[in-house]
C-alpha cells in the first residue's frame, strides 16, 4: 500500500486537483497485515457500512462542489445553475478583505459556515450588497474586527455568526433581515447598542448573551419570537437573550409591535401580564412590579445589582431568579405565588445583602441551594404551604438568626433533603442549622408539644434554639434516641432534665 505525505507551507490555498509549485509530495510504501473477518464481523461491518453511508452521503454530495480561488484571498463555490456564489474559506493572515459583488459575472450571495471563523488578524471586511445570507459561525472569534457594515439585502444572520467578536463596537442590522439566529452576537462585549429593525421576525435564544457593555436595545414592530428557535411555537423569552448584559439600561419597543411592549425601559408582553426582562443596568434602587403581572420570567432580574427592594404584587403566580442581586435587602413573596424559578435552582444565590425574606403560603418547595451564600440573611418566614426544603437550601447563611413558621407541627412535616445524589449528607437544608430563634406566628417558641401525628423529626430541626425550655415527644415518633438527641443537641441544658423521663420511657419501649 502506498501512503502519500504532503508538506504544505503556511498561507497556501490549494485548488481542487491543482498542486502549487512549493508543495512537496512524498510517497512511501508500507505493508499492512490483516486477518480475514469472521462471518459475524462481516455482517456487523456491513451494517456499520450501510449506516455510515446513509449518514455521510449528504456530506459527500455537498463536498463535491468544486472550490475556486479568488486572488489568493478567498475560496468559493458556484451553484449548479451558475447563478450564485458562496464564499467558503479565507486567508488566515490577511488584515483586510473585500468580498467582491460578482466573480466572473456571477453574484456573491452567501458567506458559508465558518468562512472567516477564527481569523484573528482580520481587522476590516467589506461585504457587498449582493449577499443575502451570513451562515452560522461565519465570523465567529474575529476578535480584531471593530466595525462591520452589513449589506442592505441581507436576510438571515446565522447562529454564532459573530460570536466572540470582542472588539466589535458597531454593527448595523439592515431592514431586510428577518432572522437573527441563536447566539448570533453573543460575547460581543464591546457592543453598546443594538437596533433590531421592523423586518426582523425572530431573535434566537442567547442572541446577545454576554454583551456586557450593551446599554440600549431597540426592538422593531415585526419581532414575534424573541429568545426561541425560529421553529418554536412560543413567542416569549424563556431565558438568556440578554443574559449577563449587566449594563443594559433601556429596552424600547415599537408601539406597533403586536407581541411585546416596553414600560419604563423594561420588556413585557403586549398586555403586561408577563415581565420578560428588567433592564438591570438601571440606577433605580427600588422597583414595584405592575399589578397586571402574573408571571416574572426566569432570568428577568438576574444580576440586577442596583436594586435594594422589589415589590411583588399579590396576584403574581410565578417568579424567576434573583440570583446575583447582591444589594437586594428584603423581599416578600405573596401567597399568590405557587412557582419559584421552575427552570433553575439557586433562586436567591449570592444575594449577600438580603436580610429578610417572607415566603408566602402558596410555595410548596424551597428548592436546591435557593438561599445559598446569602451570608447576611437574618430573618426568614416560611409559609405553611412548604412541604420540602431542598439540599443545601440555606448553605452559607451563617448569620441566620430568626426563623418564623406558621405552625410547628407543619414545620416538622417538611421533607428536609439532607442527602444529595452522591450520598453526601449536609444538614444546611434546615434553616435551624444556623438560627437560634424559632417563632410560631410571631411568638417566640419556648415550649413545643409535638402532635402524635408526627412520626419523624428531621435532623437539626431545633438546632441552636436557645429559648426552648421543653419539648414533648409523643410515642408516635419512631426515630432513634440518638437522632432525637442530635435534634436538640445545642438547646439549653434544662431541656434534657425535662424530657429525660420521656427518653427513658421511649428507650424501654424500643428495647
Amino acid at each position: 500500500m502506498e501512503v502519500t505525505y504532503v508538506n504544505v507551507p503556511k498561507a497556501v490555498i490549494i485548488k481542487q486537483n491543482v498542486v502549487p509549485k512549493n508543495v512537496n509530495i512524498i510517497t512511501k510504501k508500507i505493508k499492512l497485515h490483516r486477518k480475514e473477518p469472521t462471518k459475524m464481523k462481516k455482517k456487523f461491518l456491513s451494517i456499520i457500512f450501510i449506516l455510515t453511508a446513509l449518514f455521510i452521503m449528504p456530506l459527500i454530495a455537498n463536498a463535491e462542489s468544486e472550490e475556486y480561488d479568488y486572488r489568493g484571498m478567498l475560496l468559493y463555490t458556484i451553484n449548479d445553475s451558475k447563478t450564485a456564489i458562496t464564499i467558503t474559506n479565507s486567508d488566515f493572515y490577511s488584515t483586510a478583505i473585500a468580498i467582491p459583488e460578482k466573480i466572473n459575472g456571477i453574484p456573491v450571495t452567501t458567506i458559508a459556515q465558518g468562512a472567516f471563523s477564527g481569523r484573528t488578524n482580520l481587522k476590516q471586511v467589506s461585504i457587498p450588497d449582493s449577499v443575502t445570507s451570513i451562515d452560522s459561525s461565519a465570523f465567529e472569534y474575529c476578535k480584531n474586527i471593530s466595525r462591520i457594515v452589513l449589506p442592505k439585502n441581507l436576510q438571515t444572520i446565522g447562529c454564532f455568526a459573530f460570536e466572540g467578536c470582542t472588539n466589535l463596537e458597531y454593527i448595523n442590522i439592515p431592514n431586510n433581515v428577518t432572522l437573527i439566529d441563536a447566539y448570533a452576537f453573543s460575547y460581543c462585549s464591546n457592543l453598546s447598542y443594538i437596533t433590531i429593525p421592523d423586518s426582523v421576525m425572530t431573535v434566537g435564544f442567547g442572541a446577545f448573551d454576554y454583551c456586557t457593555n450593551l446599554k440600549n436595545v431597540s426592538i422593531g414592530k415585526g419581532v414575534k419570537k424573541f429568545g426561541v428557535s425560529p421553529f418554536d411555537d412560543t413567542n416569549v423569552i424563556p431565558d438568556g437573550v440578554f443574559f449577563n448584559c449587566n449594563n443594559l439600561s433601556y429596552i424600547s419597543v415599537d408601539a406597533e409591535n403586536k407581541v411585546y411592549c416596553s414600560l419604563e425601559g423594561n420588556l413585557f408582553n403586549k398586555n403586561k401580564t408577563e415581565l420578560l426582562q428588567y433592564a438591570r443596568g438601571r440606577l433605580n434602587t427600588e422597583y414595584s412590579i405592575p399589578a397586571s403581572v402574573i408571571k416574572i420570567h426566569s432570568s428577568a432580574f438576574n444580576n440586577s445589582t442596583n436594586l435594594r427592594n422589589i415589590t411583588i404584587p399579590n396576584g403574581v403566580k410565578a417568579i424567576g431568579s434573583f440570583s446575583g442581586c447582591v444589594n437586594l435587602e428584603s423581599i416578600d413573596i405573596p401567597d399568590s405565588v405557587t412557582s419559584v424559578n421552575s427552570n433553575l435552582a439557586q433562586s436567591f444565590y449570592n444575594c449577600k445583602n438580603l436580610t429578610d425574606i417572607k415566603i408566602g403560603n402558596g410555595i410548596k418547595e424551597i428548592s436546591y441551594q435557593m438561599f445559598k451564600s446569602c451570608s447576611n440573611l437574618k430573618n426568614i418566614t416560611i409559609g405553611n404551604g412548604v412541604k420540602k426544603i431542598g439540599y443545601e437550601a440555606f448553605s452559607g447563611c451563617s448569620n441566620l438568626d430568626k426563623v418564623t413558621v406558621a405552625d410547628i407541627n407543619s414545620y416538622l412535616n417538611i421533607d428536609f433533603e439532607t442527602q444529595n445524589s452522591n450520598g453526601i449528607y449536609d444538614y444546611t437544608s434546615c434553616p435551624m442549622y444556623y438560627a437560634s430563634k424559632l417563632y410560631e406566628n410571631n411568638k417566640r417558641v419556648i415550649s413545643i408539644d409535638i402532635s402524635n401525628k408526627i412520626t419523624e423529626i428531621p435532623p437539626y430541626a431545633f438546632n441552636g434554639c436557645d429559648s426552648i425550655k421543653t419539648i414533648y415527644i409523643p410515642d408516635s415518633v419512631k426515630k432513634s434516641i440518638a437522632m432525637r438527641l442530635k435534634i436538640v443537641q445545642t438547646c439549653q441544658q434544662s431541656i434534657f432534665r425535662v424530657i429525660q423521663k420521656v427518653l427513658i420511657h421511649l428507650l424501654l419501649r424500643i428495647v
